[in-house]
């Protein structure tokens, strides 16, 4: 499997896709709207522009929105430790990301939703007036098979909380951390945290298993609580699997029995090497857990 693994476009030209649509816009109602791709611009004083100083969510979508709620929550809880105001209630997001998903007949894809600060004058500070800038996409994706991903150990580490906890537009340590996996032709790189525990993929969360138990990291000290994580975590206890959250030192992992990652999009990932060691087959509690998985997003769909 290649470097660029897991997401495909069809008909993009210089950066485009033809006749796509997105919805930008200040409010619901703003007079910016649906646009074509191509005509989409952003302020060139804008603050996620300038300084990444917004967040996103990216949200599977399957004929309607996979864990919607957890998403909102995710997102919401990012804006308030971001100090963004920003008055939209969750059904004005349901109602455009349904009707950026169906204008561009996506089927099975995802939907990337971003949130500026807005416009403002050059410098840190941050502005009396904002007026948050959103913008909505929506592409049809394919996840490229296999047996199971090659990741390896990043010499980046993840940033500390509260701002770990936000998926932030400024993720250039996540950006940074992905060309290492890219030069080991590996899918992932996984980053620890500033006391040397593992903390998460740039774009994943992990889980180890040993004997009937997984495990994943506590986020105490860094990294990003994911959507699919959160999903896999109950599920699992639903199931009567014991789910132990707490730190992991970097070494303690190569002793798992099996590893796995989670996505929004990817959904259940096995490893099947990472760094010289390696698990050439996936393991049972993964398989069970990946099949769980498939089978339960089928029924927390919002259409």
């Amino acid at each position: 499997m290649g470097k660029h693994e897991g997401i495909h476009y069809e008909g993009a030209e210089g950066g485009f896709l033809k006749n796509h649509l997105v919805w930008m816009g200040s409010n619901p109602g703003c007079q910016y709207g649906l646009i074509a791709e191509s005509e989409a611009v952003v302020n060139i004083d804008d603050r996620g522009f300038l300084y990444g100083d917004g967040l996103f969510e990216t949200i599977r979508w399957k004929g309607g929105i996979i864990c919607f709620t957890s998403h909102m929550e995710r997102m919401r809880q990012g804006l308030q430790i971001l100090g963004i105001k920003l008055e939209w209630t969750n059904d004005d997001f349901l109602l455009l990301m349904q009707m950026v998903a169906r204008s561009n007949n996506v089927h099975d894809g995802y939907i990337r939703l971003s949130v500026s600060r807005g416009s403002g004058p050059r410098g840190f500070d941050i502005p009396e007036v904002c007026n948050p800038m959103v913008v909505i996409q929506a592409r049809e994706w394919n996840s490229i098979g296999g047996s199971g991903w090659k990741i390896v150990s990043s010499s980046w580490r993840v940033a500390r909380p509260p701002l770990s906890r936000v998926k932030s537009m400024s993720a250039l340590d996540k950006v940074l951390a992905k060309t290492e996996a890219h030069a080991e032709q590996a899918q992932e790189s996984i980053m620890l945290d500033s006391l040397g525990h593992v903390a998460e993929g740039t774009s994943t969360n992990i889980f180890m298993v040993y004997g009937n138990e997984i495990v994943t990291p506590s986020l105490e000290w860094g990294g990003l609580p994911g959507v699919a994580r959160k999903s896999v975590m109950e599920l699992a206890q639903k199931e009567g699997v014991c789910v132990s959250l707490r730190n992991i030192p970097h070494l303690e992992c190569f002793e798992a029995d099996e590893i796995f990652l989670t996505n929004s999009l990817h959904g259940v990932i096995p490893v099947r090497q990472w760094d010289s060691k390696e698990w050439p087959e996936q393991g049972e509690m993964t398989e069970f857990i990946r099949t769980s998985y498939n089978n339960w997003i089928e029924k927390h769909i919002t259409f």
